[in-house]
């Protein structure tokens, strides 16, 4: 499994808590088999992936994914043009590919880890009522409290 599969299964996964933590502990047991100490990045996207857990789970990957791209762009400013490549606005696709890895390894850089979660709160949170408001069907209210809660 290359860095970016490997990225996107532990932010955007759909299991349960019990399976998350099951592949946790065999993540860890592996490390130290190897003898292998998990970097600092790493240890920030398990972070991540715990935060932002139950919402994949409630939403599914696509929306997930969804909300982590336009979290980033509203983090770094909706910039069309930039001297950093990874700084550029990310296409809202819901596909997690070369650039979102390559925006997220940045972010984790540059901001602490509690600002790279509001702004993913802020990012479900929008589109949810972007995505709902002319829906006469889903009550857009609900669905921002639950993400709320969620998050």
């Amino acid at each position: 499994m290359n860095k970016i599969e490997h990225a996107k299964s532990i932010l955007f996964s759909e299991k349960n808590a019990k399976e998350r933590f099951e592949n946790l502990l065999r993540d860890r047991f592996e490390d130290l088999l190897k003898k292998r100490k998990p970097d600092e990045f790493e240890e920030k996207i398990r972070v991540l992936g715990d935060y932002f857990a139950s919402h994949a789970a409630a939403v599914g990957e696509k929306r997930a994914i969804l909300d982590f791209q336009t979290g980033i762009n509203l983090l770094n400013g909706y910039k069309k043009n930039s001297v950093l490549n990874e700084k550029t606005e990310l296409r809202e696709d819901s596909e997690f590919g070369e650039k979102s890895y390559a925006a997220l390894v940045n972010v984790l850089k540059n901001y602490d880890i509690e600002t790279v979660k509001r702004y993913l709160k802020l990012a479900a949170v929008n589109n949810a009522l972007w995505l709902t408001k002319n829906n006469s069907n889903i009550d857009t209210g609900a669905d921002v409290v639950q993400i709320l809660q969620r998050l």
